[in-house]
C-alpha cells in the first residue's frame, strides 16, 4: 500500500517539518503532522511530534497505532544509523 505524504512546510529555525498524510485504505481520513528535533545536550536530541486528523473508528485506530509505532521505530533506527549511533531500544 502506498501512503500519500506531502510536505506542507519546512521551518528551518525550528528544525521542523509539517506533513499532510492521505491513505487509500481510509479514503475519508485526513491527518496533518509536525515533527521537530530539539537539542538536549551533546550527542542528545529529542524528536517531538504533534498530529491532528479526522476521527477514526476504534478498530481502525488500533491498526494505525500499531503501524505508526513500527514506522517510527524504523525511522529512529535509520536516523541513528546515519549519525553512527546504535539505539539500545526500539519502540514496541
Amino acid at each position: 500500500m502506498r501512503i500519500g505524504k506531502e510536505m506542507a512546510e519546512v521551518n528551518i529555525p525550528k528544525n521542523s517539518v509539517a506533513l499532510e498524510v492521505r491513505r487509500p485504505d481510509y479514503p475519508d481520513m485526513f491527518a496533518d503532522g509536525t515533527t521537530a528535533s530539539k537539542y538536549i545536550g551533546p550527542n542528545e536530541t529529542r524528536c517531538i511530534g504533534a498530529t491532528k486528523g479526522s476521527p477514526l473508528l476504534e478498530k481502525c485506530l488500533k491498526v494505525l497505532e500499531e503501524e505508526l509505532q513500527l514506522r517510527f521505530s524504523l525511522l529512529v533506527g535509520a536516523v541513528a544509523k546515519q549519525v553512527g549511533w546504535e539505539p539500545s531500544f526500539l519502540f514496541t
